[in-house]
């Protein structure tokens, strides 16, 4: 391309021919890895002399068959030796006001004149989640003898170190605003936050997404979020508030196994169990969980009573309609895993779920014969992933 500059100088003003090499843009149908899978995806390709680079922001967001949630989620895209974030990386799925799961663990005081079934609803998931470990072959009444342990086992590793409420509303330019305040109301820390990362498998082998404070002010405890999206199963009748697992801290190092663009779901292998590893999270026994503050009692309740695989409730009791029954679990009384579909905050509560790598439906899960049951309380947290997930213990 034949172009002219201009020279203004106190002689005069001069103009220089040049002829300017022109990078030649084209859309070229190109392999990606897309979320560790390989595609087909039609990218902005630019070659300037040997140098080929791709526009990903002209993905066809829209096409399901690659982007299952079309334009609605965020996805990894490689291609060219470069991985970057496509798609929806903002926080709006996750506005609102959310409140510790920890809240709910001890029934005494406040939190018991607020919810006053509370304890009747610990005693129910206790006996359906005994009786799911019993059916697979397990017995874990000497380790978890009574309600207090299994709320003490949840309490250790569900703490959300004092952060009672997490408040997400949409900030400037694209970020949103994440206001972290303790029991009290006071603030523990605020700033402005994108999404920069995701991870293929996070919390119980689900997609999770990393979150970066975008002012230099944040308390640096809270620089970083890694969160589930949040979801809710249940029905009209038997709802459950919608809510999501997620960490916090200050520095990537100490939170992952792989960076935060890592495009694919090979974590390598554990060595004491020779098993291959099922999260990107350093500490994947960390659960704390955020609740939406605005949902009801029934589906707070039914929160605590589908993750133990107890009957949901439909109505609080003296109501009408169904609100204790027996213990077991719904209408299938095994330990499922969630659908392979996009899987969700709550997936882990519907055991009616089914992927289509486990076994068929109605089946028990039973403990894995290589890998001895360890009934300490570290063990215990393996064997409760083991029930919803079974290449989850690591």
């Amino acid at each position: 391309m034949g172009s002219r500059i201009t020279y203004y100088t106190e002689n005069g003003i001069y103009e220089i021919a040049v002829n300017l090499p022109v990078p030649e843009k084209s859309y070229q149908d190109i392999s990606a890895i897309v979320d560790g899978e390989e595609k087909q995806v039609t990218v902005v390709q630019t070659e300037d002399g040997s140098t080929v680079s791709y526009d990903f922001s002209k993905l066809d967001l829209s096409d399901t068959g690659t982007f299952p949630n079309g334009g609605m989620d965020a996805y990894l895209v490689t291609a060219g030796g470069e991985t970057e974030l496509v798609g929806d990386k903002t926080l709006s799925r996750w506005v609102g006001t959310w409140e510790s799961w920890e809240t709910y663990l001890d029934p005494s005081g406040t939190v018991g004149i607020q919810y006053p079934y509370l304890n009747q609803v610990w005693q129910l998931a206790y006996q359906a989640y005994m009786a799911a470990f019993q059916s697979a072959g397990i017995d874990m009444s000497a380790t978890m003898p009574d309600v207090a342990t299994l709320q003490a086992y949840w309490k250790n590793i569900a703490t959300t170190k004092d952060v009672e409420t997490i408040e997400i509303a949409p900030g400037g330019r694209g970020s949103y605003a994440i206001q972290w305040r303790d029991a009290s109301g006071t603030g523990l820390g605020s700033g402005n936050y994108v999404m920069t990362g995701k991870l293929l498998k996070g919390f119980e082998g689900a997609p999770a997404y990393v979150f970066t404070a975008q002012n230099e002010d944040v308390n640096n405890s809270y620089k970083y979020l890694i969160a589930m999206e949040p979801g809710m199963d249940g029905t009209e009748t038997e709802p459950i508030a919608k809510h999501y697992h997620f960490q916090f801290g200050s520095s990537h190092e100490d939170m992952l196994l792989e960076n935060e663009l890592y495009n694919s779901t090979d974590y390598g292998t554990n060595e004491a169990t020779g098993r291959p590893v099922s999260s990107n999270l350093k500490n994947s026994q960390w659960y704390t969980t955020a609740i939406d503050a605005e949902s009801t009692a029934l589906a707070k309740y039914n929160v605590i009573l589908g993750m133990h695989q107890a009957n949901k409730w439909s109505s609080l009791p003296n109501t009408g309609g169904s609100s204790s029954g027996d213990s077991s679990g719904g209408s299938s009384g095994s330990a499922s895993r969630p659908s392979a579909s996009r899987p969700k905050a709550s997936d882990h509560s519907d055991n009616n779920k089914q992927s289509s790598d486990t076994a068929p439906e109605n089946s028990t899960p039973s403990p894995n014969p290589a890998a001895p049951v360890d009934t300490t309380p570290s063990g215990f947290a393996d064997v409760l992933s083991c029930m919803y997930y079974t290449d989850a213990v690591e």
